[in-house]
């Protein structure tokens, strides 16, 4: 069985130096929190947009920022009753989309937003 992960994003509305002025997003109130998995391991993510205003494409990259693969299994609570797989997956203020991961080798992942902005790293060990 997969093991559940939540994870929330969360955009601030703080002042933040950054040159682009967005807004930080935090991941379950961090702006780089650290996950480890085993290689090889499966599990149920359960992404969820608590934001403001924005559009998120969140993706999960290797350390070469190499998208991977993102199973889509449910949108907003509903079963899709079939696995979508996805570099990405769009999530507008109040959506929610459940998706499974394996994995990969031993190394730095990063679950992230597309255009760079708050980010999550997960490591893998052996």
């Amino acid at each position: 069985m997969a093991r559940d992960q939540v994870f929330l994003f969360q955009q601030l509305r703080i002042p933040f130096d950054n040159p682009e002025n967005q807004l930080p997003t935090t991941i379950n109130g961090l702006l780089e929190p650290v996950l480890t998995l085993q290689p090889g391991e499966v599990q149920r993510w359960r992404l969820i947009h608590a934001g403001i205003d924005e559009l998120l494409t969140i993706e999960l990259v290797n350390e070469e920022d190499v998208p991977q693969d993102l199973h889509v299994i449910a949108i907003d609570g509903i079963t899709l009753g079939k696995i979508n797989t996805s570099k990405e997956v769009y999530l507008a203020p109040g959506n929610r989309a459940d998706v499974l991961i394996k994995a990969g080798p031993k190394g730095m992942y990063r679950l992230k937003k597309k255009d760079g902005g708050g980010r999550t790293e997960r490591k893998t060990k052996t």
